[in-house]
């Protein structure tokens, strides 16, 4: 059918075809097999817009995807207006979906001419509701990139929001950017895109480079990011990686939450609900006190260690100290000999050792492993003697901190000794 359309001459169609043009458009619809809408257009009307063709569709094709099709070539040959397609659309048709498709033709250069600002709420929320990869033209500036996002604001959902705001992130000012990321909070979900979360990462990214030295700023892109923790990865949560790192106030709170504190009564079912969709964003918590550009100052994180556990003892959550402070000092850059942990952490770990903290340490060390391949316990026995090695180079200066290295090691010789004997018993 497309291929007689687009070889053969109007005229002769006219002439030889045994039925009208009408009737072709009324067979078509009826067959999802076929799309003449851009075929009719170019070919047929050889781009000449045809009231009684667009008329044809719009009365026959029940998903109006033939018909939008037809419009949509009209307006890019430039032969019609999308003001003028509107109208003629209107005449024929209620349908609001469809009238927000043809609008959304219109490539908006100024907010103030936009043939949406003219339309009733129920076509501006089907309008917003799209995925606006191509509404605003190239040469729109600042005013009207603004007036689309808080449009899109009121009527779209956080999909067709972040899709727009992602597309606008370099033609607004970053105060704008900064003030606009906020009002996702209050966005309709709707339909979940797969590009939603990468458009979310790359806007924080510019906001995060902007702000991360901004305290003020950079602690409130810290608690969004909180937000979106289900969505970020830790490393993608720059900000609340350095509000933690100064401050132990937000790490406080979340044992706060998730544990109970020693006088605690019994924890009703919302507080455990509250705990468990809390609990995913404090395992991804993983982070060196005070590290800065792989460097930890002693002062520094003495300070940050002692508030710490004076904000647990508060919370009566004293009992947790050594075993929160483990998991996080595993988490230290090299040391200037090159040996983990650096030297401020072996003194902290001096300082503050107990069974508890030595436990912590190696599970959080042992579980930064991750995904490994099966070598019948060769790995193991090389990090058996890395460790060990790690603990003797200063046992003599800090021999509670070569202690869980030297535990480490153990733990690991085991492991290799049992791949060993895995290994054998399958061959």
């Amino acid at each position: 059918l497309e291929q007689t359309i687009r070889t053969t001459p109007k005229r002769l169609i006219t002439l030889h075809l045994s039925y009208s043009i009408e009737e072709l458009i009324e067979l078509a619809a009826t067959n999802d097999k076929y799309s003449i809408g851009e075929v009719l257009a170019e070919f047929y009307c050889e781009n000449i817009f045809d009231d009684r063709i667009y008329k044809k569709l719009l009365e026959n094709d029940s998903t109006l995807t033939q018909a939008y099709e037809y419009a949509r070539t009209m307006c890019r040959s430039g032969s019609i207006g999308i003001d003028k397609i509107l109208r003629k659309t209107k005449e024929v048709t209620q349908n609001t979906k469809f009238i927000a498709w043809i609008i959304s033709l219109e490539l908006i250069k100024d907010y103030k001419t936009a043939l949406i600002r003219n339309e009733n709420e129920a076509i501006k929320n089907e309008y917003w509701n799209f995925s606006f990869r191509s509404s605003l033209s190239d040469d729109a500036k600042q005013d009207t990139c603004i007036w689309a996002l808080n449009e899109c604001k009121i009527y779209g959902t956080l999909n067709s929001y972040l899709t727009l705001l992602f597309d606008v992130k370099d033609r607004i000012s970053i105060s704008d950017l900064y003030n606009s990321i906020f009002d996702i909070d209050n966005i309709k979900v709707g339909m979940q895109n797969q590009m939603m979360d990468y458009y979310l990462k790359e806007i924080l990214k510019k906001l995060q480079t902007e702000y991360i030295d901004d305290l003020e700023k950079c602690t409130q892109l810290a608690l969004l990011e909180w937000k979106c923790r289900n969505i970020l990865e830790w490393e993608d949560m720059r900000c609340m990686q350095k509000v933690m790192k100064i401050d132990p106030s937000m790490y406080a709170e979340l044992a706060k939450v998730i544990f109970k504190a020693e006088d605690a009564d019994e924890v009703t079912e919302e507080q455990r609900n509250i705990a468990n969709a809390l609990y995913s964003g404090y395992n991804k918590a993983q982070f060196c006190p005070c590290e800065k550009d792989g460097k930890v100052d002693y002062d520094e994180l003495k300070t940050w260690i002692d508030a710490f556990k004076d904000m647990l003892t508060a919370q009566k959550q004293l009992r947790l100290f050594e075993h929160l402070i483990g998991r996080l000092l595993v988490f230290s850059p090299p040391g200037e000999d090159g040996f983990m942990p650096c030297e401020a952490v072996r003194k902290i770990i001096e300082e503050n050792y107990s069974d508890s903290l030595k436990s912590e340490y190696a599970i959080a060390e042992r579980n930064k492993r991750g995904v490994y391949t099966f070598s019948a316990g060769e790995s193991e026995l090389q990090m058996s003697e890395d460790y060990r090695n790690n603990a003797q180079h200063f046992q003599e200066k800090y021999p509670h901190t070569a202690e869980i290295y030297f535990y480490l090691s153990y733990l690991y010789k085991w492991d290799a000794e049992q791949e060993r004997k895995r290994a054998e018993n399958e061959f």
